[in-house]
């Protein structure tokens, strides 16, 4: 097994283990995998597969276009212009399947599921901050590519190199795999105790959450609960403290600060993103509405990116304006000094008393400066 500072819980070896002597375990709420040495053959097959320990692979020089969805009522439900929903439609309409990430019926996680139909494309649709569980997902895109099935597989990146190292490439050729431009996946551990006590807060149980609600004007998203007694709460990014303390990189997964597929080692067929810099394109009224960022890595990205030409509104922009404000794209995360102490408060003391201690005012001019880059 790598160092856990390298490993990014993507699960490759967990589904790749012919025995099954590969468990996740969880360790400040991240998942690292964990092997039964009584049944391990010594195949090493999970040493083979592991996307952190086999070479790079550097793509062409990426074709990026900003766009959206010209239904207006896709890109009022998405985080930004709708495109996932774009290519997500296209594949269930034609009898596919979409795996991507969703929030735990409880809402107090995250996990990869797959779905069949347009009415449950809601679940997928959104981002996250928090790291999603792949477990057997991985096996699941082979046997529906074995069985013939169209698959679109979203993720972050690294999930994507798990999945990508996993599949033989002579069987992709009904798989699309897209990710995002990711800043760092946040602890699920965080965000479980976040949730529990802004539900003892509300005295009652999640029914809806939105990490990123767009409110008239996109630049200002705010964290967005609502609750089974019809209680709601809601915060800008600018006042809420768990938005604070992911901006601030307080409570990243170890590997974001050592990720290397951001030395333009995506393996995705297309990358998505906001365009943040939208307004020195489009009109203020489009930019307020969500704008997208897409990048192709492969010649197959570029043939489904041109299906979608009849349902969204598309412009080829330049690389580096597009990438001006979305530094995330090839920068890693800086380590915050502060997240070994953070994560040992957090077992010990109120979520938000902790919250409070480590993203208070002190914290906001530097907070201003990441938030100005990130989501301006």
């Amino acid at each position: 097994m790598i160092p856990k500072n390298l490993c990014s819980g993507c699960s490759a070896c967990l589904n790749i283990c012919p025995k099954k002597a590969i468990s996740m375990k969880k360790e400040n709420g991240f998942l690292y995998p964990s092997i039964d040495y009584s049944v391990c053959i010594d195949c090493h097959n999970c040493e083979k597969i592991c996307p952190q320990l086999s070479s790079s692979k550097k793509y062409e020089e990426p074709f990026i276009i900003a766009a959206y969805a010209k239904d207006e009522n896709i890109r009022k439900n998405s985080s930004s212009g709708g495109i996932f929903s774009l290519f997500a439609q296209k594949y269930l309409s034609n009898n596919g399947i979409v795996i991507g990430c969703a929030m735990a019926e409880d809402f107090k996680s995250a996990k990869h599921i797959a779905i069949k139909n347009e009415q449950d494309l809601r679940f997928l649709r959104g981002s996250k901050y928090l790291q999603s569980q792949t477990g057997q997902t991985f096996s699941d895109v082979k046997k529906f590519l074995l069985e013939g099935k169209n698959v679109l597989f979203s993720g972050t990146p690294c999930q994507v190199a798990g999945l990508s190292a996993f599949i033989p490439d002579s069987m992709k050729k009904n798989l699309l795999t897209i990710d995002v431009i990711c800043h760092g996946v946040p602890s699920p551990l965080v965000w479980e105790k976040y949730i529990e006590a802004r539900e003892k807060e509300a005295g009652a149980k999640t029914k809806a959450v939105s990490f990123r609600k767009k409110t008239d004007k996109t630049k200002e998203y705010s964290l967005f609960i609502e609750f089974e007694n019809g209680k709601t709460f809601n915060e800008s990014i600018k006042n809420n403290f768990y938005l604070r303390g992911f901006v601030n990189n307080l409570f990243l997964r170890p590997s974001c600060y050592n990720c290397e597929i951001k030395n333009n080692a995506y393996k995705s067929d297309i990358t998505l993103a906001d365009y943040w810099g939208a307004e020195d394109v489009f009109e203020k009224e489009e930019v307020e509405k969500g704008i997208s960022l897409v990048i192709t890595h492969s010649e197959k990205g570029k043939k489904e990116l041109a299906i979608l030409q009849t349902s969204a509104f598309m412009i080829e922009v330049n690389k580096e304006a597009a990438l001006k404000k979305n530094q995330s794209y090839y920068k890693k995360a800086k380590i915050n000094s502060l997240t070994k102490n953070f994560m040992k408060d957090i077992k010990k003391q109120d979520i938000d008393k902790v919250l409070k201690k480590y993203c208070s005012s002190e914290f906001i001019p530097r907070l201003k400066r990441k938030i100005y880059k990130l989501f301006k």
